[in-house]
């Protein structure tokens, strides 16, 4: 296992939670003349919301894998972006914010296993409540449900069966720093032998103290940290099946600037007593995408990365 650890795999089964999440997130990004991936803002705003202080405590993060289509180029993402966020700027129930999660590696998996290699993506929408999100749901199938079906058909699909999470910030980032390539790896990590959360809440702080000193040699980052906790008391019959009951372990996501910079903390921890007593804690899955940010509240998206 490596020093960014992994993010716990709770999916939870909602009827038409894909379509308005994905309506949510497409329809942050067309206010102005900016487009949703032109200029720049604060890293751990693109990730987590407006900032990290000002997001609600016990907000919820939900993802739907998608399933890129024979018509999809970024210019008809980009459009399909705008289309959303029109039908949902029309809505009195908002998300906080919405994400586009790219995978870095061509077969790479972000959250689930809808789509096949390079045609697979995700979406990410953050809610202040799981009652705004019901909500908002009940609402779109009202006003944008169909004709979203009927826009998105062969550029991408989606999962209807999705992940909710309730985030918990691990660390700060020291430095409020612009996020053009911001990259998040997602961990995915199953308690060795006896361990538990304990064993990782100690861990935790022999990990800060690592990053702590990182910087004292290598100057201050914006990199930061959250643990993911699956919502499963929303969802009691998911919660109940036998596999999730028996899984023991946590999810652990990590947020880097860039790919540069990711590479350079990951050197400095694998050199260190703590990559071997990680090791002994857990065995970690590891997923890495690019994070666009596509809308934050009611305001245009302005972040500036490659689709």
């Amino acid at each position: 296992m490596h020093i960014y650890k992994p993010l716990h795999k709770g999916a939870v089964m909602m009827r038409y939670l894909v379509t308005l999440m994905i309506s949510s997130t497409l329809m942050g990004c067309a206010q102005d003349n900016t487009g949703p991936f032109d200029g720049q803002s604060d890293l751990a705003a693109d990730t987590m919301g407006e900032s990290l202080s000002d997001t609600p405590s016990g907000f919820l993060i939900e993802y739907i894998q998608h399933s890129k289509g024979e018509n999809f180029t970024e210019e008809a993402l980009y459009e399909k972006v705008r289309e959303w966020n029109e039908i949902q700027d029309k809505m009195e129930n908002k998300p906080l914010f919405a994400n586009i999660l790219m995978p870095v590696k061509p077969d790479g998996k972000i959250i689930g296993h809808f789509a096949e290699g390079q045609f697979n993506f995700t979406w990410a929408i953050g809610w202040p409540s799981m009652e705004v999100r019901d909500a908002a749901w009940s609402e779109w199938m009202e006003k944008g449900h169909q004709q979203w079906q009927e826009s998105i058909d062969g550029v991408f699909s989606y999962d209807p069966s999705t992940v909710i999470f309730m985030p918990t910030i691990g660390r700060q980032p020291t430095v409020q720093s612009v996020g053009e390539n911001a990259v998040v790896e997602f961990n995915t990590c199953t308690f060795e032998n006896s361990q538990d959360h304990d064993d990782l809440a100690s861990f935790r702080q022999r990990f800060d103290l690592l990053v702590d000193d990182y910087e004292k040699q290598n100057g201050a980052t914006s990199y930061f940290y959250f643990l993911l906790d699956f919502a499963g008391e929303m969802a009691p019959a998911v919660k109940e099946e036998p596999a999730k009951k028996a899984w023991s372990g946590y999810f652990w996501a990590n947020v880097w600037p860039s790919l540069d910079e990711r590479d350079q903390g990951l050197a400095f921890y694998s050199g260190s007593d703590l990559a071997m007593q990680a090791d002994a804690l857990s065995s970690c899955v590891s997923n890495l995408a690019t994070v666009t940010r596509i809308r934050t509240d009611n305001k245009t998206p302005s972040l500036n990365s490659d689709i």
